[in-house]
Order: C-alpha cells, then sequence, then structure tokens
C-alpha cells in the first residue's frame, strides 16, 4: 500500500494547523444520529437504574470485498477461481477502473494498472478477516512471475457500521488482528453514506467507491432482513 503521511496523536497529519480537521469530522460513533454504538447505551446517556453488566457477544458478519489491481486481464482471470476456492463464490461489483491515483505498484507489476472490485457472496464472520488476508497472500505469492506479483488482492469488510481494510503494514491507527494482519477502519457509516477518515487512501474515498461500498452495505442489510423473516411464522 502507499505510504501514509504521519499523524500525531490527534489524528491530524504532520505541520496540519490545530483548527483543521479531516472529513472524517473526529466525532465518535456514539454522538453520530444520536444513535448508540454497538454494545452500548449512547455517550452520555442517563438513566435511574444502575446499568445492567454488559455481555460480550459477537456482532453480525460483514460482506467481504476484495480489491484486485492487475495489469493484465488474464492475471485477474487466473486469479478468479483461486478466489473462489478460498473465499467461495464472488461477483464482480462495478466496473473495472483505472488504478491512477498513485503509482506505488508500478515499478513492481508496471502500468498502467487497473482494478476491479470483488464480492464474497455469502457474508463473512468478522474474525475471519486475518486469515482471509494471508489466503489471499499466497494466491499473490503463487501467481508472481519472477518474484514480482501480477495481481494485488486486499480484503476489507464491509458491516453496517463501518467498512475495513486488512493490512500487513502497522501504523497509528490500525489495530492488530493477528497472524500478521492489522485492520484500519477505512470508512465509517454515517449520515446515511460511507465517510472517510483523515487517513483513508483517496481512491476509497472517492464518491465512485464508496457508493460501491453503500451497494454492498444494502445487499448485507438485505440478506439480515429476509433471514429475519424466513423464520417468522
Amino acid at each position: 500500500m502507499p505510504r501514509r503521511r504521519r499523524f500525531d496523536a490527534g489524528g491530524r497529519r504532520a505541520g496540519q494547523r490545530g483548527g483543521e480537521r479531516g472529513r472524517g469530522g473526529g466525532r465518535h460513533l456514539a454522538d453520530h444520529r444520536g444513535e448508540a454504538p454497538a454494545g452500548g447505551p449512547r455517550a452520555g446517556a442517563r438513566s435511574g437504574r444502575r446499568e445492567a453488566v454488559s455481555v460480550r457477544s459477537a456482532p453480525g458478519p460483514g460482506k467481504l470485498v476484495v480489491s484486485a489491481i492487475f495489469r493484465e486481464a488474464r492475471a485477474l482471470d487466473a486469479a478468479l477461481p483461486r478466489l473462489a476456492e478460498a473465499l467461495g463464490e464472488i461477483r464482480p461489483a462495478g466496473d473495472p477502473m483505472p488504478f491512477d491515483r498513485t503509482d506505488y505498484y508500478a515499478e513492481e507489476m508496471g502500468a498502467p494498472l487497473s482494478r476491479r472490485f470483488l464480492v464474497a457472496v455469502d457474508p463473512v464472520r468478522r474474525d475471519a478477516l486475518a486469515g482471509i488476508k494471508v489466503r489471499l497472500e499466497a494466491i499473490e505469492r503463487e501467481l508472481s512471475v519472477g518474484g514480482r506479483r501480477t495481481v494485488n488482492l486486499d480484503p476489507g469488510l464491509v458491516t453496517p457500521e463501518n467498512f475495513v481494510l486488512a493490512t500487513a503494514k502497522n501504523f497509528t491507527h490500525r489495530v492488530y488482528l493477528g497472524e500478521g494482519v492489522f485492520a484500519e477502519l477505512t470508512l465509517e457509516y454515517r449520515g446515511g453514506e460511507f465517510r472517510p477518515q483523515p487517513w483513508t487512501y483517496p481512491d476509497y474515498a472517492s464518491n465512485e467507491v464508496r457508493a460501491l461500498l453503500a451497494s454492498v452495505r444494502r445487499e448485507l442489510l438485505s440478506g439480515r432482513a429476509s433471514e429475519g423473516s424466513s423464520t417468522c411464522g
């Protein structure tokens, strides 16, 4: 992934004025639209009763989205059956698009590069993201030529609350998942749309990609509603 600008402890880019804020806004999820974050009451809420001890529970699954970056279409064609074997049924999301906001991969993979987003049809457990990243790295190595990758595969997870990318690179705003993999909160869902953070890659902050991920989120929620109705009556 491209190098990131360094951030201070307040999440601002080095040299950024204190009065400037990134597009992420810096608000806590508990404040967004007055909604409570998953697993707890809204921050600042008061009650006349003592609150019950919280009970740990696993969140619902998410939709796996894979960003495939490649120079030649045949590299993607070679990756597709391997992805299906590792992840189950997958489908394309949106149209192929140029990967031209950075030249980070050009030395290794050549240019010009294209990107295609792929979505796993079946929802996946959120704690599976690290293992999926490891499996996709194995596919990248398998398809490498002369030690250079022909396809770059980055997995991310769409949930009702956010979009999280898996990465092997640590940074101040990333959380370790295990197996050498970190999670980055790339987009938060607030005010009816996915919104970027100060550190979000420019391509993921674009209207095109955020709209695509919003459609995947609607698909996830629609599937949950269908499952709920099928268990009633």
